[in-house]
């Protein structure tokens, strides 16, 4: 098959720099691009078998609690026949299992096994240790500051998400 080419082929070769002006926006850019990148987050643990968005959907049904597959794709940025593959995988995986709805008989939730609970746990233990592998040689008040300064700015990100919901 050949390959297609656009008429215009002008297109921007080297980097073109985001130039943020808020210098923390910047910096919060970095650290989710490489956090958030499924390569990333296979290898930190361990565990190249699991599709791409797996842990994200770990990390949600942790904390939210069980999903019909339909609520996952939204947040997961997922089609809903994405999200279907990947309750599958983790289903196969034996980190979810899916039940009926005592709402509705004719849905269908996903939500943790046993083991997939004690996935979730292993990444909260894995995150842990990152993170003080990171602020390993930072003084206790700065690991406080910036802990106080995090939380203040999470906040304030999940206050406008609920304005703007």
């Amino acid at each position: 098959m050949a390959r297609k080419l656009d008429v215009d082929p002008s297109i921007a070769r080297d980097p073109v720099g985001l130039g943020y002006d808020a210098d923390v926006i910047a910096s919060l850019v970095r650290i989710v691009t490489v956090w958030t990148s499924d390569s990333f987050q296979r290898l930190l643990v361990g565990r190249p078998d699991l599709p791409d968005q797996a842990l994200t959907a770990i990390h949600l049904l942790a904390a939210r609690g069980a999903h019909r597959p339909a609520q996952l794709a939204a947040p997961l940025h997922l089609s809903p026949a994405g999200a279907s593959r990947l309750v599958e995988a983790l289903a196969q995986a034996g980190l979810v299992a899916r039940a009926a709805d005592p709402t509705d008989a004719r849905a269908t939730l996903v939500g943790l096994t046993d083991a997939g609970v004690a996935f979730s746990r292993e990444l909260v233990r894995i995150g842990d240790d990152l993170a003080a592998d990171l602020l390993g040689d930072w003084t206790a008040a700065d690991r406080d500051a910036l802990a106080s300064l995090v939380h203040r700015f999470a906040d304030a990100v999940d206050a406008r998400a609920r304005r703007e919901a």
